[in-house]
């Protein structure tokens, strides 16, 4: 058969089959492990097994694992089968025995007429004995067919007298033994263990040095791939000497060869997959002429790998017949070389050798490494060395690069291997070149890896010089590349070298932007603080794609220090980025979208003006936050001057505040106002009892800075929202009560002037409705024309007020969209202006309509004279108890409407009973006078002798009545009325400060009416802004018994709220703390200086406001 490169030759069925079941395991090619019992024939199971025959040959197997001639031959003679094999993995007892090396079991075994065969994984006696190096096993073994090949078997009846018992150990035979590769030959298995005398026996027999295995791989191919420090022979200067190879007593021998075949199959790249790869290439001539003389003394005579490779060597080992062309192209075609073997041993002697005969350096194995490849990877100096050495072979060898694309160069610096990449630098590796896939030079590789030494060690070269710029595949830089590690100290040592800091990606990224994504803020403030002048021409650089800054690309992965350098280093933090995918926000929105709460702190701090920019679709930092639900943000950004009432549309189109994006994506919203709240009352580091304790009361939260100089705005939006139990909690707080005191102190007069008018209307309607209705009587007619004087006066006014009235509450219901509508108030002087409306229209026109308009007047009075009743609930003093009196009302018109089924059930009664008959004469009559009777019996006049009620039925039921509903129905109004007066009290003063707040914010709406303010002077809005404005903060002595800054309700209020709180700033318990204070004494004056200080220090930060505004106004 030929066999010639290219060459397949004809397999049957069986071998398919065989090859089929071959597993890849770490790269050995082993037969499948059978899974299923071997099939017994039918002959010899007929009836009852024979159990004595297969402990018989259970005996057979232990006597030859223990070593034990005579056990042997006993269980032989008792009639155990010579053939007996482990019926879970086909071994025999000869198995056994070559691999443990007894030499006089196996030859007793063959003259019984043992005929060894493979195992279930392909393994023969004689690999066995290869494997474990037992020549005299090898000697015996020998006779038969030497070139024998690790294969499995094909499918054959086993006879059940050649089996073991079911109950046998078979463990204790399975695990002593290896995996071998499948397709090897006894010389194949001897050179990967590296067994010199094995070896030079199987040359004698006459052993195929062509056979290839299922790498196709050569003995030669594969000499030491197995091998280890412990499997090293000593080789003894006669060559044919029988020193022993192997303890038959070595029980350890199994796990030291799965220890070394481990170790060699995870560090040495034992092939994992079936693709073939590349093997040496010689030239056969140099290889039939040139060996080393085997009677001369090696150098180390305990290197069994060079001893074998010389024997091939001196045996001429090539494939006989064959061209050089087709040499050339089976050796490309291998996936290991000898020379690859001995790099990867570190046996230098080998790599020598084989240098000497010309083997082909530059061959690249199955992971696409050459040699040069693998000494790097190893970190191997001396083999690298050796390599090297030549000028010709360093000149093909230096600039090799492996199916990576990778240089040796390029390996060292990855490995940051200082030793081999001076070696390769002073051998001549050239820097310009780059990898293959991504065309990274060797200064890309070291940025990569963060080394400074490595990239100084590299920038020494004069061509350095040239490449310290290039870019790679990608268009980064090693400057770049280095930013992205993060290493200080690898990016100064490039800047050192002129690095250019200017170069972008296609997109406009600069060495900041990548600084920055990547967080490393020592790299960035390095940056920054190298030239002045590049770094404020890079500081604001945008991208093209997303026109995002280094400020916002920090802001949007929440680097709090690369963006505090930034803000150091005047990046501008207007800047806003491209509408898609960000919508034009500044750095201040993608932070307050990502939910960097660190962040958001740092640029208010930074700049609280930022907090009134808005992005493309008019949407605020602080509706964001809130819209995403990040908490922390949105406190950061309120504290720092965000507004509440500020407004923006929503998907729809609706006008949201902050307020009520807020309270539908925020868990706990009130409670969240509530700690702003609280927030916003500090306190100085002495207890609440000292003279110099300072309370202070900061307003910025009610009142921002950007609200255009109204300050009801956040309170009006609280209204507006609807929501009551946020209503309930953040009005009657001690920080917006004072607020409100204060306000309302410098707008009450206004008030006073619409109660005025409010008053007069109601009056006028009054008066009117009285003389209109009153004259017709003949006791008028005598005073005809004093009443026609007072009508026309009455007229008069009621013509002058009502305009004024209906004008106020159309400003007012564009003011309060939804609170306005939602209150009862409203809703009552709108009933009071259709009647008195009706009243005037049937009047002037005559309309004739007397019992209508009569009745119109008597609604229309009742309802005014309530609405100036509700209009006194603003009023601090006297609202409480208005407003306690309408929420009884509430109360109890509930509960009456709900038991108003029993009311109509005694109507029904008392009407059938008495027949019709007075007082129950129809149903009006009847209701009527069932209620009157819950207070007034009138028991006499009900069962008078004329009535026509059944005098026991009738009282029956009327006892019924003053049981249910005269006692219980009315005790129980009287006691849910009033059954919490606390509730009832909290209630009343929540409703007292949402009157005042509506009111107050209606006012403002006069003053700053645009409309109103075209006719007002300048210097005129602006005294008027000044006398109604609230100042910013108020400080409150708690320590100073005459301090009268607020009333003392509420000053305890306050102190009770940091009682409860407590304060951040300092200790609020009113003992005094362990800190030393000046004598009292000197209280006064020392408070006065500090009062003067603190005031002197707001003004400024007041001015420095003012002119961040005035720039801003500038842009």
């Amino acid at each position: 058969m030929s066999n010639k490169v290219g060459y397949q030759p004809v397999r049957t069925e069986d071998e398919e089959a065989a090859l089929n079941s071959v597993v890849v395991t770490e790269g050995l090619q082993v037969p499948r492990p059978r899974t299923t019992m071997p099939q017994i024939s039918v002959d010899s199971v007929q009836g009852r097994m024979d159990r004595r025959q297969q402990r018989l040959n259970t005996e057979l197997l232990d006597a030859s694992i223990k070593g034990l001639l005579p056990a042997v031959k006993r269980a032989l003679d008792e009639g155990a089968n010579v053939n007996t094999v482990c019926r879970d993995s086909g071994v025999s007892a000869s198995h056994i025995a070559a691999h443990l090396g007894h030499t006089a079991i196996l030859q007793h075994l063959l003259s019984a007429g043992a005929k060894p065969k493979s195992d279930f994984k392909g393994r023969h006696p004689i690999h066995l004995a290869a494997w474990r190096g037992h020549l005299s096993v090898l000697e015996i073994l020998v006779k038969g067919d030497v070139d024998v090949k690790v294969e499995p078997p094909k499918c054959e009846d086993l006879q059940a007298t050649s089996l073991d018992s079911w109950d046998h150990y078979h463990c204790s035979i399975n695990q002593t033994m290896s995996a071998m590769q499948l397709g090897a030959t006894a010389l194949h298995v001897a050179s990967q263990r590296a067994k010199c005398y094995c070896v030079k026996f199987l040359f004698k027999a006459g052993a195929s040095t062509t056979a290839r295995d299922a790498r196709d791989l050569t003995p030669m191919d594969v000499v030491g791939e197995l091998s280890g420090p412990e499997e090293r022979e000593y080789c003894a200067r006669d060559q044919w000497a029988r020193v022993p190879l192997g303890d038959d007593s070595d029980d350890d021998a199994a796990p030291r060869l799965l220890r070394s075949t481990h170790h060699f199959v995870q560090s040495r790249g034992i092939p994992s997959d079936d693709e073939a790869a590349r093997s040496y290439l010689s030239d056969s001539r140099s290889r039939r002429g040139s060996h080393i003389d085997l009677e001369d003394p090696p150098e180390e005579t305990n290197d069994m790998m060079r001893n074998i490779i010389n024997m091939f060597i001196m045996s001429g080992a090539q494939l006989d017949g064959e061209t050089n062309e087709e040499l050339e192209t089976f050796l490309k075609s291998k996936k290991m070389t000898p020379l690859h073997t001995a790099v990867l041993k570190g046996n230098l002697s080998v790599v020598r050798i084989l240098l000497e005969n010309d083997f082909d350096a530059t061959i690249l194995n199955e992971d696409g490494l050459a040699p040069i490849h693998l000494a790097v990877q190893e970190g191997s100096l001396e083999v690298l060395k050796i390599l090297l050495s030549g000028e010709g072979r360093r000149q093909r060898l230096i600039n090799l690069k492996n199916a990576k694309g990778l240089t040796p160069l390029h390996m060292a610096v990855l490995q940051e291997w200082a030793s081999g990449v001076s070696l390769l630098l002073e051998a001549g590796a050239d820097l310009v070149v780059t990898t293959s896939h991504d065309a990274n030079t060797v200064l890309h590789l070291a940025a990569q890896k963060g080394n400074a030494k490595l990239i100084n060690e590299l920038l020494t070269v004069v061509e350095a010089k040239a490449i310290i710029d290039a870019k790679n595949k990608t268009h980064h830089t090693a400057l770049m590349i280095s930013v992205i590690s993060g290493d200080t100290d690898s990016v100064e040592a490039l800047l050192n070298h002129n690095a250019d800091t200017l170069v972008t990606l296609p997109s406009n990224v600069t060495v900041l932007h990548l600084a920055t994504q990547q967080g490393s803020s020592a790299v960035l403030e390095f940056l920054l603080s190298q030239d002045e002048h590049k770094s404020k021409s890079l500081v604001n650089t945008r991208e093209t794609i997303t026109g995002t800054t280094p400020l916002h690309a920090a802001a949007l992965r929440g680097y709090t220090d690369c963006v505090k350098c930034l803000l150091q280093h005047e990046a501008d933090v207007y800047a806003k980025a491209s509408d898609v995918p960000y919508f034009g926000g500044t750095a201040l929105h993608l932070a307050s979208r990502k939910g960097h709460a660190s962040v958001v702190k740092a640029l208010v701090e930074h700049d609280k003006n930022l907090v009134g920019c808005y992005n493309t679709n008019r949407w605020y930092p602080l509706h964001i936050a809130a819209r995403f639900g990040h908490r922390n943000c949105v406190k950061e950004i309120i504290i720092g001057g965000g507004n509440l009432a500020e407004m923006v549309k929503d998907n729809e189109g609706t006008d949201r505040t902050a307020i009520e994006i807020l309270l539908w994506c925020l868990p706990q919203p009130v409670k969240l106002v509530n700690q702003l709240l609280d927030s916003a009352i500090t306190v100085n580091g002495y207890p609440l009892n000292h003279a110099r304790c300072i309370v202070k009361l900061h307003y910025d939260i009610l009142c921002p800075g950007t609200t255009g100089g109204r300050q009801m705005r956040v309170l009006t939006s609280i209204l507006n929202a609807g929501d009551k139990p946020l209503k309930e909690s953040a009005l009657p707080h001690p920080l917006v009560e004072t607020f409100l005191h204060f306000k309302w102190k410098k707008l009450c007069g206004i008030f006073l002037c619409f109660a005025l008018v409010n008053t007069l209307f109601t009056v006028s309607l009054t008066a009117r409705s009285m003389l209109l209705h009153l004259h017709r009587s003949p006791e008028a007619q005598k005073g005809f024309f004093a009443a026609a004087v007072a009508d026309a006066v009455c007229q008069f006014f009621l013509f002058l007020t009502f305009p004024a009235i209906i004008v106020k509450e159309l400003l007012h219901a564009s003011q309060q969209e939804k609170y306005y509508w939602s209150d009862f108030e409203s809703w009552l002087k709108w009933s009071v202006l259709a009647l008195t409306a009706l009243t005037l229209a049937s009047s002037d026109l005559g309309w004739g309509y007397e019992e209508a308009q009569k009745h119109a007047n008597s609604f229309a009075v009742l309802l005014a004279w309530i609405h100036l009743l509700v209009l006194l609930s603003r009023l601090p003093s006297w609202g409480l108890h208005v407003l306690m009196f309408f929420s009884v009302a509430r109360n109890f018109i509930k509960v009456f409407c709900a038991f108003s089924i029993l009311i109509l059930g005694f109507t029904f009664a008392f009407l059938i009973q008495f027949e019709g008959s007075a007082p129950f004469t129809d149903f009006w009559a009847s209701l009527m006078k069932v209620v009157v009777m819950s207070s007034e019996f009138d028991y006499g006049s009900m069962f008078e002798e004329d009535s026509r009620a059944d005098p026991v039925v009738g009282r029956l039921i009327f006892i019924l009545f003053i049981v249910l509903v005269a006692v219980v129905l009315m005790n129980l109004l009287v006691g849910l009325a009033v059954s919490d007066i606390t509730v009832l009290e909290a209630q009343g003063k929540s409703e007292r400060l949402s009157k005042q707040v509506d009111f107050l914010s209606l006012i403002e709406g006069f003053v700053f009416n645009e409309a109103i303010l075209k006719f007002v002077p300048e210097r005129l809005q602006k005294w008027i802004q000044r006398k109604i404005a609230v100042p910013s903060f108020l400080k409150v002595y708690p320590g100073r018994p005459l301090d009268e800054s607020l009333p003392r309700p509420l000053k305890e209020s306050v102190l009770e709220t940091l009682r409860t709180t407590g304060s951040k700033n300092a200790s609020v318990n009113d003992a005094c703390t362990t800190r030393s204070y000046e004598s009292e004494s000197d209280l006064g004056e020392g408070s006065d200086d500090e009062d003067v200080k603190n005031l002197i220090s707001e003004v400024m930060t007041e001015l420095r406001d003012i002119k961040k505004q005035i720039e801003i106004l500038k842009r």
